[in-house]
Protein backbone atom coordinates (compact mmCIF):
# COMPACT_ATOMS: atom_id res chain seq x y z
CA UNK A 1 0.00 0.00 0.00
CA UNK A 2 1.39 3.58 -0.94
CA UNK A 3 -0.63 6.70 -0.55
CA UNK A 4 0.91 10.42 -0.75
CA UNK A 5 -0.15 13.66 -0.38
CA UNK A 6 -2.63 15.53 2.15
CA UNK A 7 -4.69 13.27 1.78
CA UNK A 8 -2.65 10.38 3.52
CA UNK A 9 -3.78 9.19 6.51
CA UNK A 10 -1.31 6.31 6.77
CA UNK A 11 2.13 6.12 5.61
CA UNK A 12 3.50 3.68 2.78
CA UNK A 13 3.38 -0.26 4.04
CA UNK A 14 4.60 -3.63 2.63
CA UNK A 15 2.23 -6.37 3.67
CA UNK A 16 2.92 -9.87 2.83
CA UNK A 17 1.34 -13.06 3.63
CA UNK A 18 2.12 -16.85 3.47
CA UNK A 19 -0.01 -19.81 4.51
CA UNK A 20 0.13 -23.72 4.34
CA UNK A 21 -3.77 -25.26 3.79
CA UNK A 22 -4.79 -28.46 5.03
CA UNK A 23 -8.17 -29.49 4.02
CA UNK A 24 -9.75 -33.40 4.44
CA UNK A 25 -12.84 -35.24 4.11
CA UNK A 26 -14.06 -38.46 5.40
CA UNK A 27 -17.13 -40.24 4.34
CA UNK A 28 -18.79 -42.35 6.44
CA UNK A 29 -21.87 -44.12 3.96
CA UNK A 30 -23.58 -41.00 3.07
CA UNK A 31 -22.73 -38.76 6.03
CA UNK A 32 -19.64 -36.78 5.92
CA UNK A 33 -16.87 -35.27 8.32
CA UNK A 34 -14.68 -32.52 7.61
CA UNK A 35 -11.53 -30.80 8.80
CA UNK A 36 -9.11 -27.64 7.42
CA UNK A 37 -6.45 -25.96 9.23
CA UNK A 38 -4.30 -23.03 8.08
CA UNK A 39 -0.89 -22.04 9.45
CA UNK A 40 0.14 -18.71 8.20
CA UNK A 41 2.98 -15.91 8.75
CA UNK A 42 1.67 -12.12 8.04
CA UNK A 43 4.50 -9.03 8.26
CA UNK A 44 3.12 -5.80 7.80
CA UNK A 45 5.85 -3.45 7.34
CA UNK A 46 5.83 0.23 7.10
CA UNK A 47 8.16 2.59 5.82
CA UNK A 48 10.00 5.84 7.02
CA UNK A 49 7.65 8.91 6.65
CA UNK A 50 8.02 12.76 7.77
CA UNK A 51 4.27 12.83 8.40
CA UNK A 52 4.32 9.55 10.13
CA UNK A 53 7.61 9.16 11.84
CA UNK A 54 9.96 6.27 11.85
CA UNK A 55 9.10 2.87 10.24
CA UNK A 56 7.54 -0.09 12.31
CA UNK A 57 7.90 -3.90 11.83
CA UNK A 58 5.32 -6.19 12.70
CA UNK A 59 4.98 -9.84 12.22
CA UNK A 60 2.20 -12.45 13.15
CA UNK A 61 1.34 -16.17 13.30
CA UNK A 62 -2.65 -16.18 12.78
CA UNK A 63 -3.60 -19.83 12.72
CA UNK A 64 -6.98 -21.43 12.14
CA UNK A 65 -8.73 -24.71 12.50
CA UNK A 66 -12.23 -26.23 11.74
CA UNK A 67 -14.12 -29.54 12.60
CA UNK A 68 -17.43 -30.24 11.16
CA UNK A 69 -20.17 -32.65 9.35
CA UNK A 70 -22.70 -32.98 7.07
CA UNK A 71 -25.71 -35.30 7.90
CA UNK A 72 -27.61 -36.13 5.26
CA UNK A 73 -31.19 -36.63 6.31
CA UNK A 74 -32.36 -37.92 2.76
CA UNK A 75 -32.30 -37.28 -0.94
CA UNK A 76 -33.66 -33.70 -0.10
CA UNK A 77 -32.24 -32.63 2.59
CA UNK A 78 -29.22 -32.51 4.74
CA UNK A 79 -27.69 -30.84 8.03
CA UNK A 80 -23.78 -29.39 8.52
CA UNK A 81 -22.17 -28.00 11.05
CA UNK A 82 -18.90 -26.40 12.55
CA UNK A 83 -16.57 -25.65 14.86
CA UNK A 84 -13.85 -23.14 14.04
CA UNK A 85 -10.99 -21.44 15.64
CA UNK A 86 -10.30 -18.52 13.70
CA UNK A 87 -7.21 -15.61 14.15
CA UNK A 88 -6.62 -12.72 11.96
CA UNK A 89 -3.62 -10.40 11.21
CA UNK A 90 -4.60 -7.14 12.11
CA UNK A 91 -4.37 -4.54 8.50
CA UNK A 92 -1.95 -2.30 8.12
CA UNK A 93 -4.61 1.00 8.88
CA UNK A 94 -5.75 -0.87 12.42
CA UNK A 95 -1.77 -0.71 12.90
CA UNK A 96 -0.79 2.56 11.62
CA UNK A 97 -3.02 4.41 11.09
CA UNK A 98 -3.00 8.62 12.36
CA UNK A 99 -4.87 11.68 10.24
CA UNK A 100 -8.17 12.42 8.54
CA UNK A 101 -9.70 9.93 6.46
CA UNK A 102 -11.94 11.87 3.98
CA UNK A 103 -13.80 8.90 3.43
CA UNK A 104 -15.13 8.48 6.82
CA UNK A 105 -14.93 12.25 7.75
CA UNK A 106 -12.86 11.06 10.37
CA UNK A 107 -9.17 11.18 12.59
CA UNK A 108 -8.67 7.64 12.31
CA UNK A 109 -5.61 6.63 14.78
CA UNK A 110 -4.06 2.72 14.90
CA UNK A 111 -2.38 0.84 17.45
CA UNK A 112 1.18 -0.88 16.41
CA UNK A 113 0.99 -2.97 19.14
CA UNK A 114 -1.63 -4.86 18.40
CA UNK A 115 -1.78 -8.66 19.05
CA UNK A 116 -3.23 -11.06 16.53
CA UNK A 117 -7.52 -11.26 15.98
CA UNK A 118 -8.74 -14.48 17.73
CA UNK A 119 -12.35 -16.00 18.25
CA UNK A 120 -13.68 -19.01 18.71
CA UNK A 121 -17.19 -20.13 16.63
CA UNK A 122 -19.58 -22.94 15.90
CA UNK A 123 -22.72 -22.62 12.75
CA UNK A 124 -25.13 -25.00 12.14
CA UNK A 125 -27.03 -24.91 8.51
CA UNK A 126 -30.05 -27.09 7.04
CA UNK A 127 -30.19 -28.10 3.31
CA UNK A 128 -32.71 -28.47 0.92
CA UNK A 129 -32.26 -29.70 -2.86
CA UNK A 130 -34.68 -30.93 -5.17
CA UNK A 131 -33.32 -30.90 -8.93
CA UNK A 132 -32.46 -27.30 -10.11
CA UNK A 133 -34.15 -25.69 -6.89
CA UNK A 134 -32.23 -25.09 -3.40
CA UNK A 135 -32.83 -23.66 -0.21
CA UNK A 136 -30.45 -23.11 2.87
CA UNK A 137 -30.87 -21.69 6.18
CA UNK A 138 -28.26 -21.32 8.80
CA UNK A 139 -27.19 -19.69 12.32
CA UNK A 140 -23.73 -18.89 13.46
CA UNK A 141 -22.12 -17.53 17.35
CA UNK A 142 -18.59 -16.64 17.49
CA UNK A 143 -16.97 -15.14 20.46
CA UNK A 144 -14.35 -12.66 19.76
CA UNK A 145 -11.25 -12.32 23.01
CA UNK A 146 -9.96 -9.51 20.87
CA UNK A 147 -12.06 -8.11 18.14
CA UNK A 148 -10.54 -4.97 16.21
CA UNK A 149 -13.09 -2.47 15.75
CA UNK A 150 -12.83 1.36 14.94
CA UNK A 151 -14.59 3.36 18.07
CA UNK A 152 -15.41 7.32 18.53
CA UNK A 153 -13.31 8.34 21.34
CA UNK A 154 -15.54 11.30 22.05
CA UNK A 155 -12.21 13.88 20.88
CA UNK A 156 -12.42 16.50 18.09
CA UNK A 157 -9.05 16.98 16.24
CA UNK A 158 -8.20 20.35 14.53
CA UNK A 159 -6.94 19.11 10.95
CA UNK A 160 -7.12 23.11 9.52
CA UNK A 161 -7.76 26.36 11.19
CA UNK A 162 -11.00 26.20 12.75
CA UNK A 163 -11.72 22.51 11.20
CA UNK A 164 -12.45 19.73 13.21
CA UNK A 165 -12.71 15.84 12.67
CA UNK A 166 -14.33 13.43 15.55
CA UNK A 167 -11.31 11.23 16.96
CA UNK A 168 -11.88 7.58 16.08
CA UNK A 169 -9.71 4.75 17.50
CA UNK A 170 -8.77 1.31 16.54
CA UNK A 171 -9.83 -0.53 20.09
CA UNK A 172 -9.49 -4.51 20.62
CA UNK A 173 -12.47 -5.78 22.28
CA UNK A 174 -14.17 -8.52 24.01
CA UNK A 175 -17.21 -9.33 21.24
CA UNK A 176 -19.74 -12.22 20.10
CA UNK A 177 -21.39 -11.87 16.93
CA UNK A 178 -24.60 -14.36 16.50
CA UNK A 179 -27.03 -14.07 13.36
CA UNK A 180 -28.95 -15.84 10.76
CA UNK A 181 -28.37 -16.33 6.80
CA UNK A 182 -30.43 -17.98 4.22
CA UNK A 183 -30.09 -18.36 0.64
CA UNK A 184 -32.83 -19.87 -2.15
CA UNK A 185 -32.60 -20.59 -5.63
CA UNK A 186 -35.23 -21.52 -7.53
CA UNK A 187 -35.35 -22.67 -11.15
CA UNK A 188 -38.16 -19.91 -13.20
CA UNK A 189 -37.72 -21.44 -16.72
CA UNK A 190 -34.82 -23.19 -18.46
CA UNK A 191 -33.31 -20.11 -18.68
CA UNK A 192 -34.15 -18.07 -15.72
CA UNK A 193 -33.32 -18.76 -11.88
CA UNK A 194 -34.78 -16.65 -9.56
CA UNK A 195 -32.06 -16.06 -6.26
CA UNK A 196 -33.55 -14.68 -2.65
CA UNK A 197 -30.79 -13.85 0.06
CA UNK A 198 -30.97 -12.45 3.24
CA UNK A 199 -28.90 -12.16 6.44
CA UNK A 200 -29.08 -10.55 10.15
CA UNK A 201 -25.73 -10.07 12.22
CA UNK A 202 -26.15 -8.92 16.21
CA UNK A 203 -22.59 -7.95 17.13
CA UNK A 204 -22.14 -6.70 20.79
CA UNK A 205 -18.82 -5.36 22.80
CA UNK A 206 -19.59 -7.84 25.99
CA UNK A 207 -17.46 -4.83 28.34
CA UNK A 208 -20.71 -3.05 28.21
CA UNK A 209 -23.09 -4.72 26.22
CA UNK A 210 -22.89 -1.56 23.73
CA UNK A 211 -23.69 -2.50 19.90
CA UNK A 212 -20.25 -2.68 17.67
CA UNK A 213 -20.34 0.26 15.50
CA UNK A 214 -19.89 0.05 11.53
CA UNK A 215 -21.98 -3.76 11.37
CA UNK A 216 -23.93 -4.40 8.54
CA UNK A 217 -27.68 -3.88 8.99
CA UNK A 218 -30.13 -6.61 8.37
CA UNK A 219 -29.96 -7.00 4.24
CA UNK A 220 -32.52 -8.51 2.33
CA UNK A 221 -31.84 -9.45 -1.77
Amino acid sequence: YKRQGEEAFVPSVNTQNKALYLYEELAINQHKITFGGRLGNTSVDSKDNPAFGAGQNNSFNPNSFAIGGLYKIDDNWSFTSNLSHNERAPSYFELYANGAHVATGEFEVGNANFDKEESNGIDAQLRWKDAKNSFSVGAYYTRFRNFIGLFRTGNEIEVEPGEFLPEAQFTAVPATFKGLEAEGRFNVTNNLDLTVRGDYVHARDTRNNDYLPRISPLRLG
